[in-house]
């Protein structure tokens, strides 16, 4: 009888998480394409050449073979599960703040503006290395939000004080972890 009459309020539970699940499908998106491509490159025995196969950035790779695309499927890709967990769980802190704050658009194109600026400087600066993973893209969120705290922190969805003591928690450990 119990359970018969949880039944509704777990339905509206459900219903009321719909919404805010909307508000943030960029950034769902965006996590949901980063684990499928983690999991699809573990699938494959040699996990460089599964980076590799799949768009890893080389400068070698992009100046010589003009393999352009590189500079986008790259952030996209992730050399452990540490550095895709570490990578997607400060992303949905960062990025569903953003993306309610900034916008659909704006914050999916503040994201890979700022990917594809740190690819960029990644190529040019360590052009003898090869590199993985949204960090870039999420350090420049994590930019777009500290400008968000400061200049817009009379708006109505601030995070509280314990909210950014683990957002800055998460950042630290994130930058030293991998």
């Amino acid at each position: 009888e119990q359970f018969l009459q949880e039944g509704p309020e777990r339905t509206s539970d459900l219903r009321s998480v719909l919404p805010a699940m909307r508000s943030v499908f960029v950034t769902l998106l965006l996590v949901a394409v980063n684990i499928l491509l983690f999991v699809y490159g573990d699938l494959i025995p040699d996990k460089r050449d599964a980076l590799f196969s799949m768009g890893a950035l080389s400068a070698e790779l992009v100046f010589d073979k003009q393999e352009w695309y590189r500079l986008f499927t790259s952030m996209f890709l992730h050399i452990s599960g540490e550095h895709i967990f570490n990578n997607m769980i400060t992303l949905i802190f960062i990025g569903a703040y953003l993306e309610r704050r900034l916008g659909h658009i704006r914050y999916l194109i503040s994201g890979l503006l700022a990917g594809c600026t740190s690819i960029v400087y990644n190529v040019v600066i360590h052009s003898a290395s090869t590199s993985v993973g949204a960090s870039g893209a999420i350090y420049g969120l994590m930019g777009a939000l500290i400008l968000a705290l400061i200049f817009h922190h009379d708006r109505q969805e601030s995070p509280d004080l314990r909210q950014i003591i683990f957002m800055i928690f998460w950042i630290v450990y994130g930058s030293f972890a991998i």
